[in-house]
């Protein structure tokens, strides 16, 4: 018989809320100019989405909190890349992090 490890959570949203409280300002934050308002909000998007599916998972607060710290840095990563790069920009948000999310999970 197969067991279903994965803990049934109630509202993974609120909880999203709850670890990170400034998600959406963080394509302000990440700001350089102006254009990269629209490309961060996307970039966000997807990150909420892995986050969602980690507290779904029954990850803990200390791993979930880990995870969004390591977002937090590689969405400022991609932004400064773009910028440097303008080529970049054309880029939907999800291929931009595979591009630089190599397939061990680590950024390049």
């Amino acid at each position: 018989m197969i067991v279903n490890t994965v803990k049934k959570v109630d509202n993974p949203s609120l909880i999203l809320y709850r670890h990170c409280k400034d998600i959406d300002a963080w394509p302000s934050k990440w700001e350089i100019s102006e254009e990269d308002l629209e490309i961060g909000h996307a970039i966000t998007e997807h990150f909420k989405e892995f986050l969602l599916y980690r507290i779904e998972q029954g990850r803990s607060k200390r791993t979930i909190n880990l995870d969004a710290s390591y977002l937090w840095a590689l969405g400022g990563e991609l932004i400064r890349a773009i910028n440097e790069d303008d080529s970049e920009r054309s880029l939907l948000a999800k291929d931009l992090i595979l591009k630089y999310v190599d397939d061990s999970g680590g950024p390049y």
